[in-house]
């Protein structure tokens, strides 16, 4: 066998290897309800922090919610990783044209209402409303 094949082949089972853990973890969200109802607390909390949030794109493993608040556009991209973390992106677009951003990683059953209270302290701290 030559090494070209060899290389060929554990490339080929890695990438399986990756299809799976990824068809793996889809199976999983979908049969606690999908995105949008395993995280029901979580979205359901940035929807009252910003009233005029709405979910603009929902996949199998993410959702993206986007609000037009007085000072920012807020986006909160919320996805669930094959290592059963749920990562959470966090930017704002300023008038000014800046952009802010801050990503969380979590084990994905963390409890939701926590993990929003420390994104909001931390959203906090970064314009200097706390220390």
């Amino acid at each position: 066998m030559s090494v070209g094949l060899v290389i060929v082949l554990i490339v080929g089972l890695i990438v399986v290897a990756f299809v799976m853990a990824i068809s793996r973890k889809n199976a999983k969200i979908r049969m606690q309800g999908g995105m949008r109802k395993k995280y029901s607390t979580l979205i359901d909390l940035i929807q009252e922090a910003y009233p005029e949030g709405k979910v603009h794109k929902e996949l199998g493993d993410s959702i993206l919610i986007i609000a037009q608040a007085s000072t920012a556009l807020i986006m909160f991209d919320i996805q669930a990783t094959f290592q059963d973390k749920l990562i959470i992106t966090w930017k704002a677009r300023l008038p000014s044209g800046a952009t802010i951003k801050n990503k969380w990683r979590y084990h994905w059953e963390d409890d939701q209402r926590e993990i929003f209270e420390q994104m909001t302290l931390d959203v906090a701290r970064m314009f200097g409303l706390m220390k």
